[in-house]
């Protein structure tokens, strides 16, 4: 999730608290944003659970970044999976797709982000600036509503959220 204007440390500190409030995240919010990288664990359903690690991401003069990820060795644990690692070619991610969508819309609500992509090994793969959907094929975008419309995008929507597209690309 690229979170602009730069280095605002109250949007990141709700973002976070909003996290450990979700009733399927095991996660306590840090007293402080010097504490990075943090853990906790995601209920997926009858799947059982999933560590992750949220790292934030601050460099000055950039935006700041809240990076959700999950060790592909453990999601290979429970899921049986195909690469490329997308949820077009694995159905069985549908849960762990729909808890990463929930988190990423309950962050919204409170710490508005530019946007936010969901997929694998997606790090550093564009920003708000050089996005062009066009040209990801296997990534989720999670897009506010005046985002989308800057982008131009005429795609049909996978799925509203409130004040959120997702954009299946």
């Amino acid at each position: 999730m690229e979170f602009s204007p730069v280095e605002n440390n109250d949007r990141l500190s709700k973002a976070l608290n909003n996290v450990s409030m979700l009733s399927f995240v095991e996660f306590t919010a840090p007293s402080s944003l010097d504490s990075s990288p943090m853990f906790g664990t995601l209920s997926i359903m009858e799947h059982g659970k999933l560590p992750f690690m949220i790292t934030m991401i601050k460099c000055e003069g950039e935006p700041d970044w809240l990076d959700v990820s999950i060790p592909i060795s453990k999601i290979e644990e429970i899921f049986s999976i195909q690469y490329p690692l997308s949820f077009v070619n694995n159905a069985c991610l549908e849960g762990l797709h729909q808890c990463l969508t929930m988190l990423a819309e309950t962050v919204y609500v409170q710490s508005p982000f530019q946007f936010a992509m969901l997929g694998h090994e997606i790090t550093g793969l564009t920003d708000h600036q050089s996005i062009s959907i066009e040209n990801y094929e296997h990534v989720t975008f999670i897009l506010p509503r005046t985002f989308q419309t800057k982008l131009g995008v005429n795609q049909p929507l996978q799925s509203q959220l409130q004040h959120l597209h997702i954009i299946n690309v």
